[in-house]
């Protein structure tokens, strides 16, 4: 009951924020969302999922060349952004030999119309995904910034501390460290199988249905190097004419350990029954080890007018070394793509140096194209960097990788090989 009065209150919450948004484009963004989400089976292709949450006025602060990233001071929120992230994306291997990815992010949404009590200019909106093989675990929650539920602050004693209600990434150290910490946060699996996303919807009234376990993820976090400043010392351009830029840093050499426990009513024979937990319920723990990736990246002009879209990824390579590769799509002011991208990275060494890579030192290549929940997503990619010798052929581990959100978009892990081989995580929008 108290879970069912907690929806109601940040749906009409979530309800209220969008109601100052003009209402013919929300109508016509949450239609789509809305179409995705409740599982539309023909395979038929469908119009682009634009990336502009058209809540987002983008008339905040201008990113700034000159500006130093400072830490810790910069971990914390930049409310004078119109939107800022903090991201981490993780491949993991667990003790029952499966493989695992996952995903928890929260973002911060500038509500400049909203002062009130409730929203104080900002509105808190965080995903948390994971999978397995077969497997898609995957919530979504948003807050305003007054309610006291998602925040980004230090505690009384020191420490930094991110959450979104119980879900809560706290550093362990009492001077504003994000590492080492741990992450901790249960994320409700998606109920049908039968999306061509991949992703789970809740059953209907009289639907039988296998349903997944709830998942609890308890992981630590510890860096083995150093944070990176991407773009210009932290300033990262994203357009030709430099009007699409950020401030953006990143934690690419992360190791990760904990446990995924998973609890659900007794109907699968293979999980043991826990004596400590109640009765009839089925629990299972693997324990995880792998690897991690951080970004932290605020801006207000990444989900402008212009902006169709852009394709991420983060990979670690085999020998220690990490990139980091982006394409920013661009779009007419009719909303159609005029095939304006720019392709940015940054090449790290094992050893924490790192060099930005311009358009001309890195060349993305989509080399195949599959549909994934009615819309077509570039999964295999070549990534060329001649300067470092380096050719390698990127390929999603498994293609139903759909965040099926408000805003829904790609998240899924990757696998490499050619020049050099490893592991990583590919992010699409606006598809």
């Amino acid at each position: 009951m108290f879970r069912l009065i907690k929806v109601i209150i940040v749906t009409v919450l979530f309800s209220l924020f969008l109601s100052a948004c003009d209402n013919d484009k929300h109508n016509a963004d949450i239609s789509v969302a809305a179409e995705t989400y409740n599982g539309d089976l023909d395979a038929k292709q469908k119009p682009p999922q634009r990336i502009n949450p058209n809540f987002l006025r983008s008339s905040g602060k201008t990113a700034d060349p000159s500006y130093q990233i400072t830490f810790p001071f910069d971990h914390l929120p930049h409310p004078n952004f119109d939107i800022e992230w903090w991201y981490l994306t993780s491949n993991l291997k667990g003790d029952d030999g499966k493989a695992y990815s996952l995903q928890w992010t929260l973002f911060r949404f500038a509500q400049r119309n909203r002062q009130d009590d409730w929203y104080q200019g900002q509105i808190y909106m965080a995903h948390a995904s994971l999978h397995s093989q077969s497997e898609h675990w995957f919530e979504e929650r948003f807050a305003p910034a007054g309610l006291g539920n998602a925040f980004v602050e230090k505690t009384s004693a020191g420490a930094i501390e991110l959450a979104m209600d119980d879900w809560k990434w706290l550093g362990e150290l009492k001077n504003g460290s994000l590492f080492p910490s741990t992450l901790n946060f249960k994320i409700r699996p998606l109920v049908s199988t039968t999306l061509d996303s991949g992703a789970r919807l809740p059953a209907q009234n009289g639907e039988t249905s296998q349903v997944p376990p709830q998942a609890s993820v308890s992981l630590k976090l510890s860096s083995i190097g150093p944070f990176i400043l991407q773009g210009q010392d932290g300033y990262s351009i994203k357009s030709a004419q430099g009007r699409h830029a950020s401030h953006y840093y990143s934690q690419p050499f992360i190791q990760v350990d904990g446990t995924i426990h998973f609890a659900e009513q007794s109907e699968k024979p293979e999980l043991s029954i826990d004596a400590s937990s109640t009765s009839g319920t089925v629990t299972n723990e693997v324990k995880v080890k792998g690897l991690a990736w951080y970004d932290h990246e605020w801006s207000s002009a990444l989900v402008d007018s212009e902006t169709a879209g852009w394709d991420w990824m983060s990979l670690h390579f085999d020998n220690g070394d990490k990139l980091m590769a982006f394409q920013m799509r661009l779009s007419n002011a009719d909303g159609e793509s005029n095939n304006m991208s720019y392709q940015t990275g940054t090449y790290i060494y094992a050893n924490g140096d790192s060099q930005s890579l311009l358009p001309q030192d890195i060349e993305l290549s989509i080399l195949q194209n599959q549909m994934v929940a009615g819309r077509n997503m570039p999964l295999k990619w070549e990534v060329n960097i001649p300067s470092k010798a380096l050719k390698v052929i990127v390929e999603a581990t498994k293609a139903k990788s759909y965040n099926p959100s408000i805003f829904p978009y790609y998240e899924g892990a990757v696998s490499f090989e050619g020049t050099h081989s490893g592991i990583g995580f590919l992010e699409l929008t606006g598809y």
